[in-house]
């Protein structure tokens, strides 16, 4: 096990990347992947309170109608 310990600086600090605003939170993109069932998932991080997260954004077939395919 290790810990990191990081002063308040390093902490406010955000690392370069595509970020989201999600209820007042902004969530740096980690990766974005198809589940078996269809569904469109992010997995996200909060550099700033070290939390993760995974929103579904939506399902295949919503995709589709979103680009325009039928």
């Amino acid at each position: 096990m290790a810990f990191v310990i990081r002063n308040n600086k390093q902490r406010l600090e955000k690392p370069e990347g595509i970020y989201l605003m999600v209820k007042g939170i902004e969530w740096l993109v980690k990766e974005v992947k198809m589940t078996p069932s269809g569904n469109i998932v992010v997995m996200v991080h909060d550099p700033v309170r070290l939390e993760n997260q995974i929103f579904t954004a939506c399902n295949i077939s919503d995709l589709g109608k979103l680009i325009g395919e039928d």
